[in-house]
């Protein structure tokens, strides 16, 4: 897809979105190398460059965006991705109040990182009457929902996504929502139909272990997704804090933290655990230093109850 986006900035240089999808390669690489991963398995680039040209695309997009609202938002994702967090809760009240259709890369992340999660479904449930056939809106919502409490109506959410606009991120945001409602049959059929990875397979498997509170299932489906696992230490981290393996959650968070991306790798990463502390704050003392610098509240809120994890 770059390919066809660098045409575009050739012959459109002052196009907002192109530089937004431009930076989405260089985004998943450096997530996947915090996380352990070669990046030289997925572009040429080394990190430092990597990072570089994210950060050129995501400056290119805020320079020449459209209104004001675009502005904004855009202005906040450049600022998170960049780890210029001072102000943050500034940019994210700023882009909340925005009104219109405009999506953000990053928007969703940070409010429900940092406890704007009410906030955000407003706001989500607007750019989802944009435009109902994109899938990634009503994942935004469903998790959103889900985080916010509502358990039932995350359900409702993700279901009705799934039969107008299914998509894989959706259906992650049935699994979970159907588990915090405590459908685990339901939760456990919707994961043997839907996934086609066997590692997202067996990593949502282990989550209905954990939130059951059976430890001897658990450690049996932790086995199995630690040898299927293609993600490194992030969805390992996560996983571990599902089923309360502290130790070795917080040896995966470490290793993280030491990456130039991994203050922002390892803030996603609290997203989707949604388990409140994945890891133990004083094993990641860059994204500590990011926290205490932006002032934010930590640890992000856990939207569900995991009988496996004392922390």
């Amino acid at each position: 897809a770059n390919a066809y986006f660098e045409q575009v900035i050739e012959r459109v240089p002052t196009f907002p979105d192109v530089y937004r999808g431009h930076s989405d390669l260089y985004t998943h690489a450096l997530n996947v190398n915090a996380a352990g991963i070669p990046i030289e398995e997925l572009i040429s680039e080394d990190v430092a460059t990597a990072y570089q040209i994210a950060i050129a695309d995501h400056s290119a997009a805020a320079l020449h965006s459209t209104s004001a609202t675009e502005k904004v938002i855009l202005e906040l994702d450049l600022a998170y991705f960049s780890g210029e967090w001072q102000g943050l809760d500034r940019r994210i009240e700023r882009a909340l109040a925005t009104t219109g259709c405009e999506s953000s890369n990053w928007l969703q992340v940070i409010a429900d990182v940092f406890g704007y999660t009410e906030q955000y479904i407003e706001r989500a449930s607007r750019v989802l009457a944009c435009d109902p056939r994109r899938s990634l809106s009503w994942f935004n919502l469903a998790r959103s929902t889900l985080r916010s409490g509502d358990n039932a109506e995350a359900v409702r959410i993700a279901r009705e996504g799934m039969a107008t606009a299914p998509g894989e991120w959706l259906r992650t945001a049935l699994v979970r929502s159907l588990v915090a409602n405590g459908q685990f049959d339901e939760a456990l059929a919707e994961t043997d139909k839907q996934f086609e990875d066997l590692d997202a397979e067996l990593k949502f498997k282990a989550l209905i272990a954990a939130a059951m509170g059976d430890q001897a299932l658990f450690d049996e489906e932790f086995k199995k997704f630690k040898v299927a696992n293609t993600t490194g230490n992030e969805w390992l981290l996560i996983a571990a804090a599902w089923g309360g393996k502290r130790e070795e959650a917080n040896r995966a968070a470490a290793s993280m933290d030491q990456h130039p991306f991994g203050s922002i790798a390892l803030s996603q990463l609290s997203q989707w655990c949604a388990c409140g502390h994945p890891f133990d704050l004083e094993v990641t003392p860059n994204l500590a230093a990011k926290l205490e610098e932006s002032g934010m509240p930590w640890p992000p809120k856990s939207i569900m109850e995991y009988p496996l994890k004392d922390w």
